[in-house]
């Protein structure tokens, strides 16, 4: 729901597998998951698989600039895509007539604060997919 507070689990993960498998791993994984939001969702079709593709672009392009393996890189990367993300949501569906809501100041101010929270936790998630996959603490690295 536009203006409430969340924290994306898939793009975390998405970041996740970007950086353990590459391109191609994350590309598929995201794409699936729009298709399955979209599937399941009321909404229109391809939109959430478009906003997931573009959090995984901008996560990939962005990892240019910032280093995707320290935590810092991690939540700035990670949170760019969630605001991303979430202000072209609010802008599909106001290009849409089945609008209600319109976007104002403090729907944007939760976007921002969705953001940071989710580019707060994503180190800590991977953390725990680090653990999980069996790779010591320092041991991520691109394709390993």
């Amino acid at each position: 729901m536009p203006g409430s507070l969340d924290v994306d689990l898939v793009i975390v993960a998405m970041a996740f597998i970007l950086i353990r498998h590459g391109t191609t791993g994350a590309v598929i994984f995201v794409f699936v998951q729009g298709l399955v939001v979209d599937l399941y969702s009321a909404g229109v079709l391809g939109l959430f698989t478009f906003l997931y593709l573009v959090a995984f672009f901008t996560v990939h392009f962005g990892s240019r600039f910032f280093d995707v393996f320290a935590a810092k890189g991690q939540g700035i990367l990670i949170a760019m895509a969630v605001f991303l993300k979430h202000i072209l949501f609010v802008g599909f569906l106001q290009a849409f007539p089945m609008v209600i809501a319109r976007f104002s100041y403090p729907s944007f101010l939760s976007f921002a604060l969705s953001a940071v929270a989710t580019g707060v936790v994503a180190p800590f998630f991977f953390y725990f997919f680090r653990a999980a996959a069996g790779t010591p603490a320092g041991g991520l690295r691109e394709g390993s």
